[in-house]
């Protein structure tokens, strides 16, 4: 009977252990897509990616990622652009950057992921750049209007240049 119990009491335990590692896995690793706007689409603006021209870029040393929360940030930070809407900022948060390529672009892509690890949220933004074989370094504005309510979880960002 002893023999029996311990048999029990192990298959027990192993199957608590086991229904507790596949809930924590299933916590620990959630991705989902995020549902984006854009200014051109929004707004009606054309030629972005020089929104955050050399003329107006701040000094080097400076972020290559604003999170631009209210219109008074947006006119102060975007200043000089041939595209200023009032942005709803009740509804949006703007994700704008430059990031400097030593070849010419045919387009820009971007995949927005809210992805949660261990609880924490965080909203991972891969830019693609599509490159082409023009030899004029560019700097080009890249941009995402993305859900107010994401605002505040950390963003990270990577750049493919294909």
């Amino acid at each position: 009977m002893t023999k029996s119990f311990i048999q029990i009491f192990l298959l027990l335990a192993i199957t608590a252990w086991l229904t507790a590692c596949s809930k924590q896995a299933a916590e620990v690793d959630k991705e989902e897509i995020i549902e984006t706007e854009n200014l051109e689409k929004v707004y009606g603006c054309t030629y972005t990616t020089s929104l955050l021209s050399y003329r107006t870029w701040p000094a080097t040393g400076m972020p290559r990622l604003f999170k631009i929360t209210s219109q008074k940030d947006f006119d102060q930070i975007v200043k000089g652009a041939t595209c200023s809407p009032d942005i709803d900022f009740g509804r949006h948060t703007l994700l704008i950057g430059v990031e400097t390529l030593n070849t010419g672009y045919s387009g820009i892509t971007y995949q927005p992921r809210k992805i949660t690890k261990g609880g924490q949220d965080s909203l991972e933004l891969t830019i693609s750049f599509q490159l082409n074989a023009a030899t004029v370094m560019s700097e080009p504005t890249w941009h995402i209007l993305i859900p107010k309510h994401l605002e505040h979880i950390p963003v990270k960002i990577h750049i493919e240049k294909e």
